[in-house]
């Protein structure tokens, strides 16, 4: 996501948008009736991804089929009642943008003829590259020729998956339905959109074009983790949460290396382009921006850090007059899983 957005084109902000509204919708899925802001910020945040590229409407859907989910589909229809004119207001803003998208794409002729004769054969190509397509989404650069060390392709499936399954222990029955049914779409995505719309017209399918569904997973297994997750594991997730973060900002600096290097040096450069005399520089040189691309793994580790550090507190015995030290007694709002608006746990 970070790459794709760093480009000149309509898929960082198709990427983007997708997460962003992924996020409002879980947002508003929360038990708490939400304020007025959170209705309009998500109105906009859908109505403006509804513009990005043809398929963005198929996100929206998407991601408000997983706060409906979260919540059951009378429950969303109180709740979007009881928003008042903010939600209405809301909901006209992605009716424009949806509008808008489609009339733009009917406008410009931008139909995707589908082949269904071919459709069998299609499905076979796709089956027989989704593995290459499943790297493509953690990341491949440059023109699908920039990949990253393998380590890192499996670290990045280890954490991603290792979220998705502990969400999926912990989760009531609809959390687990929303989870698999979710994962199930985007399997079948992938192959609908690979076989009849890409391979048929001769794009050849990418992992960017199924990453808007793929990255809404993550933070759906989030949100059910900050919900469901028993107190007398929040500790031990914190620590676990640690190792996450650290990892994660490692692993976007070294993406950051690998693809710089190829630009300076190639393929079979040495490793510190940088301190040599590469055949390719960008302006000022590399020293400034690989000073510049490690900020956000410094800041990466400090907050790793620090959700050590308020787990350790929390386990730690009270000190005290009257305090009684039991392991157990810890409650979960003593490490900030969420940063507000927190619901309590049920058991």
């Amino acid at each position: 996501m970070i790459f794709l957005g760093s480009q000149v084109g309509a898929s960082g902000t198709e990427l983007t948008g997708a997460l962003a509204c992924a996020a409002a919708a879980l947002r508003l899925s929360r038990e708490e009736q939400p304020p007025a802001r959170v209705w309009w910020v998500a109105g906009v945040v859908m109505g403006v991804t509804a513009l990005s590229r043809p398929m963005a409407p198929l996100w929206i859907v998407l991601a408000a089929a997983l706060g409906v989910g979260r919540l059951s589909p009378r429950t969303a229809w109180h709740r979007l009642r009881g928003g008042g004119r903010p939600a209405a207001a809301a909901v006209a803003i992605v009716m424009l943008g949806l509008a808008g998208s489609v009339l733009w794409t009917q406008a410009l002729s931008l139909r995707t003829p589908v082949l269904w004769g071919r459709l069998g054969h299609g499905l076979v190509i796709a089956t027989e590259t989704a593995a290459e397509s499943a790297r493509q989404t953690i990341g491949v650069f440059g023109w699908q020729s920039v990949p990253l060390p393998t380590a890192l392709y499996g670290l990045w499936t280890l954490l991603a998956g290792g979220l998705f399954l502990a969400a999926f222990v912990v989760g009531r029955w609809r959390d687990r339905a929303l989870l698999a049914g979710g994962l199930l779409v985007v399997v079948v995505l992938y192959e609908l959109l690979a076989a009849a719309v890409f391979i048929q017209n001769g794009f050849g399918m990418q992992g960017r074009y199924i990453l808007p569904a793929l990255v809404m997973l993550p933070l759906l297994s989030v949100e059910v983790l900050a919900d469901r997750l028993p107190a007398r594991l929040s500790a031990r997730a914190a620590v676990a949460a640690a190792g996450v973060i650290a990892v994660s900002g490692a692993g976007q600096f070294a993406a950051w290396l690998t693809n710089s290097h190829r630009y300076a040096v190639g393929p079979d450069g040495p490793l510190w382009f940088f301190l040599r005399h590469p055949a390719w520089s960008p302006p000022g040189g590399w020293a400034p921006w690989t000073a510049l691309a490690c900020v956000p793994m410094i800041a990466a580790f400090a907050a790793a850090r620090a959700a050590h550090r308020d787990a350790v507190a929390a386990t730690a015995p009270a000190v005290g007059p009257g305090s009684s030290p039991d392991p157990d007694s810890f409650q979960r709002d003593y490490i900030s899983l969420r940063t507000w608006h927190m619901r309590p746990t049920r058991r």
